[in-house]
């Protein structure tokens, strides 16, 4: 899907932000909703690419955007910052990714191997929900080989892969499963 078909990286207005938090969570049983909380989503961004998950998230949280767009927003579903995909990498799973997540490729055939969040069998590029500051048209990305990068010419109206990303209550809780793909989390709301 495209980001925004307006070409602006506004999040707040984005259509991307319309069909998760419209036609994608209607589409979800009241269990599933019920487990979902509103949450402060913030939308600063950079001009350029950082090396380092911590530099990163200083700016996610900043306010350096594109000519007054919104710093914040609040709302269910998102996408994930550059951050997030960053900070798999950590605790020595591949300490380039982590340190550097606009060089992230160096890894076996020019992919990471590590990072839980990276799927190695795709080939789509994925958005990322910060933008890039000096751009009215342009936000961060994940490339198909697994480093943060931007948009490019193309801005946000071109369609590449969505990942969803969402909080969930404090009163969600696991009730069986390992987190791995063949046996996958079930979760229970209290």
């Amino acid at each position: 899907m495209s980001w925004n078909s307006n070409a602006t990286n506004d999040w707040s207005t984005a259509t991307l932000n319309t069909y998760l938090n419209g036609d994608y969570y209607n589409g979800l049983d009241a269990t599933s909703k019920s487990m979902i909380v509103n949450t402060k989503y913030y939308l600063g961004g950079n001009n350029s690419l950082a090396n380092g998950s911590e530099i990163y998230y200083s700016w996610e949280r900043g306010t350096t955007v594109y000519n007054g767009r919104s710093i914040s927003w609040l709302g269910k579903i998102a996408l994930m910052y550059p951050s997030d995909y960053s900070y798999t990498y950590a605790l020595g799973v591949d300490n380039t990714c982590y340190t550097e997540g606009n060089n992230c490729s160096t890894n076996q055939g020019g992919k990471p191997t590590n990072g839980w969040v990276y799927n190695t069998n795709s080939n789509s590029t994925q958005w990322l929900l910060s933008p890039i500051s000096d751009f009215s048209n342009r936000v961060f990305t994940i490339s198909v080989r697994g480093f943060t990068g931007s948009s490019g010419n193309g801005g946000v109206a071109y369609s590449i892969g969505v990942r969803p990303t969402l909080y969930l209550s404090s009163n969600v809780r696991i009730i069986s499963g390992t987190g791995k793909s063949d046996d996958p989390y079930q979760l229970s709301i209290d």
